[in-house]
């Protein structure tokens, strides 16, 4: 068996096709994994989330004190305009007829 030469750009484009398969058989059994798992845990009764902590979504403003001091802001409103319908010029210009 002789090779004799390999062009880099075959060399390159072999690379990122076996790159690209490994990536894709990755993301599948990740994928697959994922969804088998959670169908076990949903037949054995088995809570993921049963052991974590979950923090409220409350905001709070330490600035309460400076709020005095603070211009309020001022709502504008915004009036519509009423919008006309366009409608499709006619064709006045009439044909010549052939004689």
């Amino acid at each position: 068996m002789l090779i004799g030469y390999i062009d880099p750009s075959v060399m390159t484009f072999a690379v990122q096709a076996i790159a690209g398969a490994v990536i894709a058989i990755g993301a599948f059994v990740g994928i697959y994994y994922r969804k088998a798992k959670k169908k076990v845990n949903d037949k054995l009764g088995i809570d993921e989330n049963r052991n974590k902590e979950v923090e409220s979504d409350d905001i709070f403003d330490d600035d309460d004190e400076d709020e005095e001091e603070k211009p309020k802001k001022v709502e504008k409103k915004v009036e519509k305009k009423e919008t006309t319908k366009l409608t499709p010029k006619k064709n006045n210009n009439k044909k010549k007829k052939s004689k």
